[in-house]
């Protein structure tokens, strides 16, 4: 079983760094979430967005829209409380059915505990809403819930309960849903080969126990189950659950109290379960995926666990003995991240946590990219040996002034003119004429310019242009010339110290060019 799960996540490719921004970029898709907790896709283009404080929201991509869905139970939100996972059905275009999880008080004591619920989604409106698990985990505290769901192959559902951090030695006790993962049918009911459901000590529904607070599941093709849970001060783990198996908590860890003080002398203990992975110090792990996106080959078939306390994105991947290889990614947003979704379409969502919670969609950088918002003021060039550009000369016979009087010409309101000049035999303008060339680069640039180009295969034929406009043209320098309606130059033309830019790392094009263009 272990070998199963070593081949589908070994590390496939080496990943170079040199600049991680080279290797994709990010956007933020929505800011102000108000404690942003789980997401899940309803179709390739709507996703369901829970945020802590009681609120289910659904983002448009296609039009940017954010509507709040109406219909939601009681929702207790206290520190670590409140609605948390959402998770669509695999038959979601049939059935229309979502399912949540929650704290929620008991009316009897007022202690709070876990909840799943179902419902179906109805446009803006769940109807239908149904408690299908709630747990025998009662505290008066706001912490460790776990919430975790995940629909397993057979059609059944597994939840994460944490073990409510006052209450850890429960875990070990199977009366009780304190450090458990539960499992049961979309309709609440118990499956008959759980593995305690004979055992008159248990409770019928749980599948494992010695749990702290489970925040990552999920399963691979294979049907192997992988969670990780928070440690106390270091200990963090990843799992390979089993059913019916004892994962240790809090009877073996390899962390500590908060106040430094030992929870336990023990790391191991005969029928306890050991962690494939664990860290010390902690990462605080929040969501996790395994990546099946063909957007990033260099992360494909690899476990990604977004994190807390670290600010980062793991890339986790294991050679035939279970030694692990992590890669830190998205460290250099700076952000706590809550969950991670993989999209349809192989792009990576990431939450961040907090009151101002951000959406940020994960993207890779094709070989000519503009990364600024205004798609104007820089390019990255991922592999300038893989460049294109024009193979045959120009048309020697072209005239320079007819061409600059059809660019002036072709000037639109709220547009600016950008007028490439440059040689043919020039290698450096060849190179810069194939980069704006590029369908990416034009469409963008295309929103607040028309361009141009005039290379009439001879460098001298159109160096009197320049002349036009009172600039005196460097020989052997392509020139790249913004043109506003009253054809007036905006730009500072040149750059001193410009080479042939095939020899150029990526980062230089892009401040080269970013000082050529208007910003």
């Amino acid at each position: 079983m272990l070998k199963n799960f070593i081949f589908l996540i070994l590390l496939t490719s080496s990943f170079e760094t040199y600049s991680q921004q080279l290797d994709y970029t990010s956007k933020t898709l929505l800011d102000g979430l108000n404690q942003p907790w789980g997401m899940d896709f309803i179709s390739e283009d709507k996703l369901l967005i829970t945020e802590k404080v009681g609120k289910l929201k659904l983002l448009n991509f296609s039009s940017g829209e954010v509507k709040d869905i109406k219909g939601l139970p009681k929702i207790h939100f206290r520190s670590q409380g409140g609605l948390s996972e959402i998770k669509v059905s695999p038959n979601f275009k049939e059935d229309k059915t979502i399912f949540f999880s929650y704290t929620s008080l008991n009316s009897f004591d007022g202690t709070n505990t876990l909840a799943v619920s179902s419902a179906s989604l109805n446009g803006e409106k769940l109807e239908n809403v149904k408690e299908i698990f709630r747990a025998k985990a009662n505290r008066r505290t706001g912490a460790h819930y776990g919430a975790k769901i995940l629909f397993l192959s057979d059609g059944t559902l597994l939840i994460s309960s944490g073990d409510g951090f006052d209450h850890r030695e429960q875990a070990q006790f199977l009366d009780n849903h304190f450090g458990k993962l539960i499992r049961i049918n979309k309709d609440g009911s118990i499956p008959d080969d759980n593995p305690f459901i004979k055992d008159n000590r248990a409770l019928d529904d749980i599948f494992s126990y010695g749990h702290r607070n489970p925040q990552g599941l999920i399963q691979l093709n294979d049907g192997q189950i992988i969670e990780h849970e928070h440690g106390p001060f270091g200990g963090d783990e990843i799992n390979i659950i089993q059913s019916g198996k004892n994962y240790g908590w809090p009877a073996i860890t390899y962390g500590r109290d908060y106040s430094g003080a030992i929870i336990s002398p023990f790391t191991e203990m005969d029928g306890m379960e050991q962690p494939i992975k664990y860290w010390v110090p902690s990462i605080a792990p929040s969501g996790m995926i395994y990546y099946t996106g063909d957007n990033f080959p260099e992360w494909k078939n690899s476990l990604m666990i977004s994190s807390l306390k670290a600010k980062k994105v793991s890339k986790i991947s294991f050679d035939e003995a279970l030694n692990s290889s992590e890669d830190n990614l998205f460290q250099e947003l700076n952000h706590r991240f809550r969950n991670i979704l993989q999209h349809p379409n192989g792009n990576i969502l990431l939450l961040t946590d907090g009151p101002r919670g951000k959406l940020i969609e994960i993207s890779p950088l094709k070989n000519l990219e503009i990364v600024t918002p205004d798609g104007i003021t820089a390019f990255y060039l991922r592999s300038p040996e893989s460049l294109q550009v024009p193979a045959k000369p120009y048309d020697t016979s072209a005239d320079a002034d007819a061409l600059l009087a059809r660019a002036i010409n072709s000037l639109e309101p709220n547009k600016k003119l950008l007028l490439i000049l440059g040689g043919n035999w020039c290698p450096d303008c060849r190179v810069l004429a194939g980069m704006l060339k590029s369908s990416e680069v034009k469409e963008v640039i295309n929103k607040n310019y028309i361009v141009q180009h005039i290379d009439v295969g001879r460098f001298d034929k159109n160096l009197h242009i320049p002349k036009k406009f009172g600039i005196e043209k460097l020989y052997g320098v392509p020139t790249v010339l913004v043109i506003n309606q009253d054809k007036q130059v905006l730009n500072s033309p040149f750059i001193d110290d410009w080479t042939t830019a095939r020899t150029k790392k990526p980062e230089d094009l892009t401040d080269y060019l970013s000082k050529w263009i208007e910003g």
